[in-house]
């Protein structure tokens, strides 16, 4: 009986070694998992924030952009119906219009300087 407790209590000893071991390594594993989690979460928390923060920013940017199309629809509102004057034409229709020779556009082009020079 004494030589089977002295076998069993040696069994014991050597599972109580190997388990010890296990739970080392479990343990050490365990520490390394949590520290990846950790950076994990750290990661996912800054991305949320990016998105957040360019979520915020495009909403920003619409608005600004709603509010320039506003200003310019109320500055340019009918702009297509305002009839322009003679002073207000360009070249390109005044050619196409009323200049038939090199020296009606040389008349015209020194009556725009002095006009541009009062």
């Amino acid at each position: 009986d004494m030589s089977e407790a002295k076998q069993g209590l040696a069994k014991s000893g050597e599972a109580k070694a190997a388990a010890e071991g296990d739970l080392e390594v479990t343990t050490k594993d365990l520490e390394t998992d949590t520290a990846s989690l950790s950076d994990l979460h750290k990661d996912c928390m800054a991305k949320a924030q990016d998105y957040e923060a360019a979520t915020t920013s495009r909403g920003e940017e619409l608005s600004a952009l709603a509010e320039a199309k506003k200003v310019l629809k109320e500055t340019t509102g009918g702009a297509e119906k305002v009839v322009y004057g003679l002073s207000q034409v360009s070249l390109v229709q005044l050619g196409r219009s009323q200049l038939a020779s090199r020296a009606d556009l040389a008349k015209f082009e020194a009556v725009r300087i002095v006009r541009d020079l009062a």
